[in-house]
């Protein structure tokens, strides 16, 4: 069975051999790509770092910097960390994949670190376009964040052909969608080229219910979400519903 994914190129490599273990073959069609916002890094000291991309390492990677690698560095996932671990942070702490359990993890954390001690401040390497669930849920608890937006997503104007060969070569497989943004990018493309249809034969799997909720789930042939926010659990929800 052939899964369709549509994240940046990078991202799509590393996902071969995760779906490859679960009898999948891939297809490629990236519909991003990663770019340096030029945002400068803020001056000052901050008590940690937070990571819920590994994008914003391979900002800090390509500018060849680490900044407060000698404080906690707090990372949504394990990829993440390992990309932390590479740009020498070491004390790097890890998360469940969802921006709730990192959060709780850094207020538990921090809290009793400061206790008795002025508000702890965290310096958030991030996107431009990101979720607010983690600055809100740190906010409320009293953590203050300074917040560096070092990359953007830039869509890719893609082809109607490219679409068109990515679409057919997955004919009664799947697409996988990582986020929602990716998935309505996705739909953004099918629909400025009047492809709808294309997608009567296909799986959408989503790696959440969240990631896939937006999406119009009656021009699938089904769709389904993964049980856990994770690519080797997706390609598992992938397989058992192949036909």
């Amino acid at each position: 069975m052939k899964v369709l994914l549509t994240r940046r190129s990078e991202d799509n490599a590393r996902m071969v051999p995760v779906f490859a273990r679960h009898g999948l073959e891939t297809v490629s069609l990236p519909l991003v790509e990663l770019e340096d916002s030029g945002c400068r890094l803020p001056e000052g000291e901050a008590d940690f770092t937070i990571f819920t991309s590994a994008a914003a390492v391979a900002i800090l990677a390509r500018r060849g910097v680490a900044p407060l690698a000698g404080k906690p560095a707090y990372a949504v996932g394990e990829r993440t960390s390992d990309a932390l671990a590479m740009l020498a942070y070491k004390d790097i702490r890890i998360g469940d994949g969802s921006a709730a359990d990192l959060a709780a993890r850094i207020i538990a954390e921090q809290s009793a670190a400061m206790a008795g001690a002025p508000s702890p401040t965290g310096l958030y390497l991030c996107g431009e376009t990101r979720r607010a669930e983690l600055e809100q849920r740190l906010e409320a608890a009293g953590i203050a964040l300074v917040i560096a937006e070092l990359y953007r997503l830039r869509p890719l104007d893609m082809r109607r052909q490219a679409l068109e060969t990515a679409l057919a070569a997955v004919r009664g497989g799947a697409i996988a969608v990582f986020s929602a943004e990716s998935g309505l990018r996705l739909m953004a493309q099918v629909r400025r080229h009047g492809m709808e249809t294309h997608l009567s034969t296909l799986l959408l799997a989503g790696i959440s219910e969240p990631a896939i909720r937006p999406l119009p789930a009656n021009l699938f042939r089904k769709v389904i979400h993964a049980d856990g926010p994770d690519a080797g659990v997706l390609a598992q929800a992938i397989q058992r519903n192949s036909r």
